[in-house]
């Protein structure tokens, strides 16, 4: 598992593993990842533009165990 702020980073080190596998069982293929960003925006604001004190504690009773798991802030 890896946390979204650092996924290209995660991604490389699941696909660096792939490959060692594939490498010690005499597998051909290889994995490859290129770091492309798709959908991005020009937003300036940060998540707390988006939400209020009621929609954030909504969020957090539903997402608790991310929140304790991940150490996020609440």
């Amino acid at each position: 598992m890896g946390r979204i702020e650092k996924f290209s980073d995660d991604l490389e080190k699941v696909i660096e593993k792939l490959n060692m596998i594939c490498k010690e069982k005499n597998i051909a293929y290889r994995f490859s990842f290129t770091n492309k960003k798709a959908n991005t925006s020009n937003r300036i604001y940060e998540f707390e533009h988006y939400y209020n004190q009621q929609t954030k504690e909504i969020v957090y009773s539903l997402l608790k165990k991310d929140f304790e798991y991940w150490d996020y802030e609440k």
